[in-house]
C-alpha cells in the first residue's frame, strides 16, 4: 500500500513537472514533430497510468470519444483518397501525418482526465496556471523590450520594442512590432494566455497578493504585444464574462455581492471557468 503511494506521488508530481515545462514546447526552437510525439507519448503513458489504477466502473465511457474521432478519421481518409486536386502532389497528403494529427486532438481529453485523477487540489491548479502565465508572459514582454523577439506577423526579429509605439515620427508598421516573443506562433500563445487570464483575475481579486496582481498585469501587457484580434479583442470579452460568472455565482448562491466574498465557492468557480475555456 505504501509503495503504491509513494508511486501515486512519483507520477503526481512527473505531472506537475510536464504541464510546468508546457512553455519551453512551444519555443521557436523546438517547436517539431519530435517536440509533438514526445508530448503525445508522454501524455498517453500518464493516461495508461492513471486509467488502469481508477477502479471506476465508468472508466470505459471514456473510449466514446477516441471511438468517435477514429470513424472520423476514417471517413476522412476515405475522402481524401478520392480528392483531386489541381496542384501537383495533392497537397502532400500523408495519411500518417493526418492520422498523428488526430492522436494530438485526443492529447487535450486525455490529459484533463490524468489531471482529473491525480487530485490535485483547486490551489495547485491556480498556482500551476499562475506559473505558466509569468513563464510565458515574461518570455513575451523581456524579448519585446530587449529586442530579440519575433514578429508576430512574420518569423524576423522585430524593429523597434513597446515604447516605439508611441512615437508618432515612427514609421514602423505593424509587422515590424507586433511581437510573440520566442514562439511559433502568435495565435496560439494567445490563445493560452486568453484560456489562462479568467483564472489569472480570479487570483488577483481573491487573494489580492502583489504576486497575483503582478501576473494580471503581465498577462494583458503580454496580449497587447502580441496584437492578434484574439488577444486584443479578447482581453475586452474576457473581463466581460468573468465579472458576469462573478456576478452569476453570487446571484443564485444569493451572497452579498463583495470582492472578497462574493465567491464563497471557489471550486465551483473554478470548475466553470475550466468547462468554458476547455
Amino acid at each position: 500500500m505504501m509503495k503504491n503511494l509513494k508511486i501515486n506521488n512519483l507520477i503526481n508530481k512527473i505531472l506537475i513537472i510536464f504541464l510546468l515545462i508546457q512553455p519551453i514546447f512551444d519555443l521557436k526552437f523546438f517547436y517539431n514533430s519530435i517536440s509533438t510525439l514526445i508530448r503525445v507519448i508522454i501524455i498517453l503513458a500518464l493516461f495508461v497510468y492513471y486509467f488502469f489504477t481508477s477502479k471506476e466502473k465508468t472508466k470505459y465511457w471514456l473510449f466514446l470519444y477516441p471511438l468517435t474521432i477514429g470513424i472520423y478519421f476514417i471517413f476522412h481518409h476515405l475522402n481524401a483518397l478520392h480528392f483531386t486536386s489541381l496542384v501537383p502532389g495533392d497537397f502532400n497528403y500523408s495519411v500518417f501525418k493526418e492520422a498523428l494529427y488526430f492522436v494530438k486532438m485526443l492529447s487535450p481529453f486525455l490529459l484533463i482526465y490524468c489531471i482529473y485523477k491525480s487530485s490535485m487540489s483547486s490551489d495547485k491548479i491556480l498556482s500551476i496556471i499562475k506559473s505558466l502565465t509569468l513563464t510565458i508572459s515574461l518570455i513575451i514582454v523581456v524579448s519585446n523590450l530587449l529586442l530579440f523577439s519575433y514578429g508576430s506577423y512574420s518569423d524576423s526579429i522585430i524593429k523597434a520594442n513597446f515604447f516605439e509605439w508611441f512615437n508618432s515620427n515612427s514609421h514602423y508598421t505593424y509587422q515590424d512590432l507586433a511581437s510573440k516573443g520566442l514562439f511559433e506562433f502568435a495565435n496560439q500563445i494567445s490563445a493560452i494566455l486568453i484560456m489562462f487570464l479568467p483564472f489569472i483575475i480570479y487570483n488577483a481579486f481573491y487573494n489580492r497578493k502583489c504576486s497575483d496582481w503582478f501576473a494580471l498585469i503581465l498577462n494583458v501587457f503580454a496580449l497587447i504585444l502580441l496584437c492578434t484580434k484574439v488577444s486584443v479583442l479578447g482581453i475586452l470579452v474576457v473581463f466581460v464574462y468573468t465579472m458576469f460568472a462573478f456576478f452569476f455565482i453570487s446571484f443564485i448562491q444569493k451572497k452579498h455581492i463583495m470582492l472578497k466574498n462574493y465567491i464563497p465557492a471557489r471550486d465551483n468557480i473554478i470548475s466553470l471557468w475550466i468547462a468554458i475555456t476547455y
